[in-house]
């Protein structure tokens, strides 16, 4: 904080080796209890960055196995599923030709996680990345 850096509850949770979710938690108890618990999410805008989401998705498209996922990234395989489920139905859709926005809607998920995963398919349809 001293140098004007910040971490984001992934890095505390790594840090603390438990699941983000417990520190969202965690930090709510604190908050509600009066304790500044500034996040690199909350004091500093985050930006645009590739999501965890993203990043299961990519280790699924390079032929990684749900357990070596599920040990690189620390999500539940419930979880991992579910991600490359939603990937599949957004894949489905934007061949069908609707828009990220109109996907988004439909899914009930961001358009720009919509649109990180358009991207990242695009970036498997190249030669280099193909299987």
């Amino acid at each position: 904080m001293d140098q004007g850096g910040l971490a984001t509850e992934e890095d505390l949770a790594r840090a603390l080796h438990v699941v983000p979710r417990t520190i969202r938690r965690d930090i709510h108890v604190l908050e509600t209890e009066g304790y500044l618990v500034p996040t690199r999410g909350k004091v500093k805008g985050i930006g645009r960055g590739q999501s965890h989401k993203v990043t299961i998705v990519k280790l699924y498209l390079q032929s990684h196995t749900y357990e070596y996922i599920q040990r690189r990234t620390r999500h539940s395989l419930s979880a991992i599923k579910r991600y490359i489920t939603w990937f599949g139905r957004v894949v489905l859709l934007h061949q069908r030709g609707l828009p990220a926005a109109e996907i988004a809607f439909m899914l009930g998920i961001s358009q720009g996680l919509v649109e990180q995963y358009l991207e990242l398919l695009e970036s498997y349809r190249e030669p280099k990345n193909k299987r």
